[in-house]
């Protein structure tokens, strides 16, 4: 079975498990900005776009409560890098599954897989690099604060655990990695 399907079932069984206990949900917005690169080894440095590049996102998301202290918060973000630098432009849907935990009444702990699929990839000349895997499945962690009912703000690192290109040789592929500071904002379903 590979990653997406593996990631599919998962979120399927999460979303079934919330409704057969009859908890509440909620639909909401979610906007970032932070910055996404390529960590890779030293020796492939040269070979690839290196440079962070800045990452706005926009998107849904759906929370439904588990437990009074663990919510499933699964997101549809597109999200827009490029700008710094200036060698590549890169848009792509990114879906991650986040689970958070409660730690204080306003304090949660978030973690999660996230798939992300590249629509367009490209250089400073618009050519689109088709040996950009269209597919990049990692974990993503983070921190975040409960403003009021509504309205959340969180901080979030992501390390793809699969290879950015195609046709590198594999110990000399880099890994695409991003740290983004979120604005959510939910209403009762």
């Amino acid at each position: 079975m590979n990653y997406l399907n593996k990631f599919i079932f998962a979120s399927l069984l999460a979303v079934a498990a919330v409704f057969a206990q009859g908890r509440s949900a909620h639909f909401g917005v979610h906007v970032g900005l932070g910055m996404a690169g390529l960590n890779h080894p030293s020796s492939a440095e040269e070979a690839v776009d290196s440079d962070s590049k800045l990452v706005g996102t926009i998107g849904g998301i759906y929370s439904m409560q588990l437990s009074e202290s663990v919510n499933l918060d699964p997101e549809a973000l597109l999200s827009y890098a490029g700008m710094p630098g200036k060698k590549s432009t890169d848009i792509r849907l990114d879906i991650p599954g986040i689970f958070k935990f409660y730690t204080l009444d306003y304090l949660f702990l978030q973690a999660g897989p996230q798939m992300s699929l590249s629509f367009y990839y490209a250089d400073d000349d618009g050519n689109n690099h088709k040996a950009r895997k269209l597919l990049d499945i990692g974990p993503v962690v983070g921190l975040g604060y409960q403003i009021d009912a509504n309205t959340t703000i969180d901080v979030r690192y992501y390390y793809g655990i699969t290879k950015y290109f195609d046709d590198s040789i594999d110990y000399l592929s880099p890994n695409a990695q991003s740290f983004q500071v979120f604005l959510g904002y939910t209403y009762l379903f």
